[in-house]
């Protein structure tokens, strides 16, 4: 049974992916999907619009290392829960790397696995799901991950896939997104550890669940 406070009828729910599933220049150890459950969707879009409109550019944690912690800071009120799901990048066992086949089934299975794991732990009456778009992934039904969840249980979920450029919401995510997943692959950095810290509740990690994305699409 979902018991639900007023604050919680409504959510909103950012996700986005932070590193590459093939070998890269930063050597990251983990490809990380990271969401974030959000009570207020206006007040959270409007954190990133005004630095984007002063800019004339989209905002990014990687762009504007500057606007990380005010960012954050101002966002952090309004999260109620991150999560993160990672995939281990063991360039020893797995020399040749993944096949794209591979690279859209690793990425998927982890969307779905926090999708599924949002759905089953928060309480809620109906959920606005933003996803950035991902080129590795264009062409799937990938709104299926939350849309298609078993843990609806009759519940209002809505997915879009949208770019972060054009979605406020996304952008002001993209700075929780390089914060979570710089700690998660270097839990010793001073800076991305401090602004973790600045959330309310330390991210949580959810586990993958290999397959899912296969079976899901299978049955739809």
């Amino acid at each position: 049974k979902h018991t639900r406070t007023k604050e919680d009828r409504h959510l909103y729910v950012a996700v986005d992916e932070r590193g590459n599933l093939g070998q890269s220049k930063k050597k990251e150890r983990f490809y990380n999907i990271i969401a974030a459950v959000v009570r207020d969707k206006t007040r959270f879009e409007d954190i990133s619009r005004p630095y984007a409109e002063e800019r004339g550019r989209e905002v990014k944690y990687h762009d504007d290392p500057d606007l990380r912690e005010p960012i954050i800071r101002r966002a952090a009120p309004y999260v109620k829960d991150t999560y993160y799901a990672r995939y281990h990048k063991d360039f020893e066992t797995h020399k040749s790397g993944l096949t794209k086949q591979e690279k859209i089934h690793q990425h998927m299975d982890m969307v779905c696995s926090v999708a599924d794991y949002i759905a089953k732990q928060t309480d809620f009456d109906s959920m606005d799901v933003e996803i950035d778009y991902n080129d590795l992934v264009s062409g799937q039904p990938v709104e299926c991950s939350f849309e298609c969840t078993p843990y609806r249980d009759g519940r209002d979920i809505q997915c879009e896939v949208k770019n972060s450029k054009d979605a406020p919401g996304l952008m002001t995510h993209d700075f929780l997104v390089g914060a979570i997943g710089d700690y998660v692959n270097n839990p010793e950095d001073d800076e991305s550890k401090k602004l973790v810290g600045l959330l309310k509740r330390r991210p949580e990690e959810v586990h993958i669940r290999s397959g899912i994305w296969r079976r899901r699409y299978e049955d739809e």
